[in-house]
Protein backbone atom coordinates (compact mmCIF):
# COMPACT_ATOMS: atom_id res chain seq x y z
CA UNK A 1 0.00 0.00 0.00
CA UNK A 2 1.91 3.15 -0.96
CA UNK A 3 0.41 6.37 0.34
CA UNK A 4 1.88 9.92 -0.35
CA UNK A 5 2.07 11.66 2.42
CA UNK A 6 3.39 14.68 0.57
CA UNK A 7 3.19 17.92 2.54
CA UNK A 8 -0.28 17.35 3.41
CA UNK A 9 -0.64 14.53 6.44
CA UNK A 10 -4.46 15.46 6.33
CA UNK A 11 -4.66 14.10 2.70
CA UNK A 12 -2.35 10.91 3.76
CA UNK A 13 -4.62 9.97 7.23
CA UNK A 14 -7.42 10.28 4.94
CA UNK A 15 -5.88 7.98 2.51
CA UNK A 16 -4.93 5.67 5.01
CA UNK A 17 -9.04 5.28 6.35
CA UNK A 18 -9.66 4.75 2.66
CA UNK A 19 -7.60 2.05 2.07
CA UNK A 20 -8.49 0.58 5.75
CA UNK A 21 -11.92 0.78 5.09
CA UNK A 22 -11.71 -0.90 1.80
CA UNK A 23 -10.21 -3.55 3.86
CA UNK A 24 -12.08 -4.04 7.42
CA UNK A 25 -15.39 -6.18 7.16
CA UNK A 26 -17.86 -3.81 8.67
CA UNK A 27 -20.81 -5.72 10.26
CA UNK A 28 -23.60 -5.40 7.83
CA UNK A 29 -26.24 -2.27 8.22
CA UNK A 30 -24.06 -0.18 10.15
CA UNK A 31 -24.62 3.46 8.67
CA UNK A 32 -22.35 5.09 11.04
CA UNK A 33 -18.65 4.03 9.94
CA UNK A 34 -16.68 6.76 11.77
CA UNK A 35 -18.58 6.23 15.37
CA UNK A 36 -17.98 2.41 14.47
CA UNK A 37 -13.87 2.69 13.76
CA UNK A 38 -13.76 5.60 16.81
CA UNK A 39 -15.18 2.82 18.74
CA UNK A 40 -13.39 -0.02 17.89
CA UNK A 41 -10.15 2.06 18.19
CA UNK A 42 -10.85 3.68 21.51
CA UNK A 43 -12.08 -0.13 22.80
CA UNK A 44 -8.52 -1.67 21.67
CA UNK A 45 -6.54 1.80 23.28
CA UNK A 46 -8.36 0.80 26.32
CA UNK A 47 -6.89 -2.81 26.39
CA UNK A 48 -3.42 -1.26 24.77
CA UNK A 49 -2.80 1.37 27.07
CA UNK A 50 -4.33 0.13 30.73
CA UNK A 51 -2.70 3.28 32.14
CA UNK A 52 -4.45 6.12 30.35
CA UNK A 53 -7.99 4.43 30.36
CA UNK A 54 -8.89 3.67 34.21
CA UNK A 55 -12.73 5.11 34.55
CA UNK A 56 -15.04 5.61 37.05
CA UNK A 57 -17.29 7.60 34.33
CA UNK A 58 -19.74 5.80 31.90
CA UNK A 59 -18.45 5.29 28.41
CA UNK A 60 -20.49 8.51 27.38
CA UNK A 61 -19.70 10.83 30.58
CA UNK A 62 -15.91 9.90 29.67
CA UNK A 63 -13.86 12.74 28.64
CA UNK A 64 -11.47 11.96 25.63
CA UNK A 65 -8.04 12.90 27.18
CA UNK A 66 -4.64 13.07 25.00
CA UNK A 67 -1.75 11.63 26.97
CA UNK A 68 1.75 12.85 25.89
CA UNK A 69 5.43 12.20 27.38
CA UNK A 70 8.47 13.47 27.25
CA UNK A 71 11.54 12.76 29.43
CA UNK A 72 10.98 15.66 32.05
CA UNK A 73 7.22 16.06 31.97
CA UNK A 74 3.77 13.83 31.32
CA UNK A 75 1.62 16.62 29.22
CA UNK A 76 -2.73 15.37 29.81
CA UNK A 77 -5.19 17.07 27.63
CA UNK A 78 -8.54 17.54 28.00
CA UNK A 79 -11.35 18.88 25.71
CA UNK A 80 -14.06 21.09 27.30
CA UNK A 81 -17.52 19.35 26.00
CA UNK A 82 -20.38 22.15 25.48
CA UNK A 83 -22.26 22.98 27.51
CA UNK A 84 -19.52 22.26 30.43
CA UNK A 85 -16.93 25.26 31.46
CA UNK A 86 -13.42 25.30 32.92
CA UNK A 87 -15.05 26.19 36.16
CA UNK A 88 -17.06 23.17 36.41
CA UNK A 89 -13.74 21.07 36.29
CA UNK A 90 -11.58 19.98 39.44
CA UNK A 91 -8.13 18.56 39.18
CA UNK A 92 -6.11 16.51 41.75
CA UNK A 93 -3.16 14.50 41.44
CA UNK A 94 -0.87 11.81 42.92
CA UNK A 95 2.32 10.46 42.39
CA UNK A 96 0.57 7.74 40.02
CA UNK A 97 -2.62 9.04 38.59
CA UNK A 98 -4.54 12.54 37.21
CA UNK A 99 -8.36 12.42 38.34
CA UNK A 100 -10.51 14.58 36.28
CA UNK A 101 -13.89 15.83 37.98
CA UNK A 102 -16.90 17.48 36.16
CA UNK A 103 -20.62 17.51 36.21
CA UNK A 104 -21.71 13.54 37.79
CA UNK A 105 -18.55 12.13 36.67
CA UNK A 106 -15.29 11.25 37.50
CA UNK A 107 -12.43 10.42 35.57
CA UNK A 108 -9.03 8.71 36.32
CA UNK A 109 -6.09 8.66 34.23
CA UNK A 110 -3.15 6.16 35.57
CA UNK A 111 0.06 7.74 34.82
CA UNK A 112 2.79 5.53 32.76
CA UNK A 113 5.24 7.11 35.53
CA UNK A 114 5.86 8.59 39.03
CA UNK A 115 5.52 12.53 39.01
CA UNK A 116 5.75 15.26 41.58
CA UNK A 117 2.18 16.81 42.59
CA UNK A 118 3.58 19.50 44.10
CA UNK A 119 4.62 20.72 40.91
CA UNK A 120 1.49 20.25 38.41
CA UNK A 121 -0.10 23.18 36.26
CA UNK A 122 -2.62 23.46 34.51
CA UNK A 123 -3.53 25.78 31.97
CA UNK A 124 -7.08 26.25 30.28
CA UNK A 125 -7.63 27.72 26.18
CA UNK A 126 -10.26 27.43 23.91
CA UNK A 127 -8.92 23.75 23.21
CA UNK A 128 -9.65 22.45 26.16
CA UNK A 129 -7.20 21.95 29.68
CA UNK A 130 -3.68 20.99 29.65
CA UNK A 131 -2.12 19.48 32.61
CA UNK A 132 2.10 19.53 32.57
CA UNK A 133 3.23 16.72 35.52
CA UNK A 134 6.68 16.81 36.03
CA UNK A 135 8.10 13.34 36.29
CA UNK A 136 9.32 12.37 39.74
CA UNK A 137 13.81 12.22 39.12
CA UNK A 138 13.42 9.89 42.92
CA UNK A 139 13.87 6.38 42.21
CA UNK A 140 11.30 3.99 43.22
CA UNK A 141 12.40 2.48 46.22
CA UNK A 142 12.20 -1.40 47.18
CA UNK A 143 12.48 -2.40 50.47
CA UNK A 144 13.79 -6.10 50.97
CA UNK A 145 10.95 -8.06 53.02
CA UNK A 146 12.17 -11.22 54.99
CA UNK A 147 10.50 -14.70 54.42
CA UNK A 148 10.04 -16.55 57.38
CA UNK A 149 9.57 -19.91 57.61
CA UNK A 150 6.58 -21.56 59.89
CA UNK A 151 7.00 -23.40 62.50
CA UNK A 152 4.19 -26.77 62.06
CA UNK A 153 3.63 -26.31 58.20
CA UNK A 154 0.93 -24.16 58.35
Amino acid sequence: MDIDMGNYPLRGWQELQRSLLKQLPLPAGHGEIDRFVQQTIHGYLRHALPYAHDRHADEEDDLACELFESQQHIYVRCPVPEPLAVRDFRLSVSAGSLRIEFPGAVQEVRLPSPVVPDQAVAHADARGIEVRLPKSREPTVYREIAIRERDGGA
